[in-house]
């Protein structure tokens, strides 16, 4: 039987940025608690830039990759704070329920679909790029996840048609979301990992950004300048 899932798709694949709205909802609340609000919203602000600019080179370098912002607000989509971005709203419900809906949309229009935030601005660009070269040539089978330390995620992508229980029965912000979710993702697909990272949710986390043995020498300029912002901090 032939595979006729990826006709009419106009895109070879999508990467998707879940985000907030800074001045609409509580942004960072947990780093906020660590180094206060006003430098938790200036961190997330330099991180969706960082993000930003990111996947802008990332697309120069792979043709046909798109990028939507996923706004959790109906009113952040209007916002200055996303301006010259490409955005799309987020379902109502849970974080389960917004990636499932997100997914299930998304797949209908592209290859593929790849799920990232705004928390982990340090990922190199040759990695991304690895990532989604990944994500692509294992589309149809498999489903590609890179792990947070703490047991998150901060990378998905695939194909593969999902029901949207495998991203609903996950409890999130754990240390078991990963595993919980590569559970679900097993019953369905093969499940191939990549490297595993960081993301910063806490006050500690910025300590790496700190430490001497971070690398910055692979980092493009806006990353570079929220790392050199952090240090300036006095954790």
């Amino acid at each position: 039987m032939e595979d006729h899932s990826n006709e009419g798709k106009s895109m070879k694949g999508v990467i998707v940025v879940f985000v907030k709205t800074p001045g609409i909802s509580n942004v960072k609340t947990r780093l906020a608690a660590g180094i206060g609000p006003e430098n938790a919203n200036l961190f997330y602000s330099l991180s969706v830039l960082a993000t930003e600019s990111l996947t802008k080179k990332l697309q120069h370098q792979m043709d046909g990759v798109d990028v939507l912002w996923a706004v959790a607000e109906p009113e952040g989509l209007t916002s200055e704070f996303w301006r010259g971005m490409k955005t799309m709203p987020q379902s109502s419900g849970g974080l389960g329920d917004r990636l499932a809906a997100a997914y299930e949309s998304l797949r209908q229009k592209y290859s593929f679909v790849c799920f990232i935030g705004a928390d982990s601005p340090h990922l190199r660009l040759k990695d991304l790029s690895r990532y989604i070269s990944t994500t692509e040539f294992y589309a149809s089978d498999s489903a590609i996840v890179g792990e947070t330390r703490d047991g998150g995620f901060y990378f998905f992508g695939s194909g593969v048609p999902l029901p949207s229980e495998v991203w609903k029965s996950v409890a999130y912000s754990t240390d078991q979301t990963a595993n919980q979710l590569k559970a679900g993702l097993s019953m369905y697909c093969k499940v191939r990992l990549v490297d595993s990272n960081f993301d910063v949710d806490e006050k500690e986390d910025l300590l790496i950004y700190q430490s001497n043995g971070f690398e910055v020498r692979e980092l493009i300029p806006a990353q570079v300048e929220l790392i050199n912002w952090v240090k300036s901090l006095k954790l």
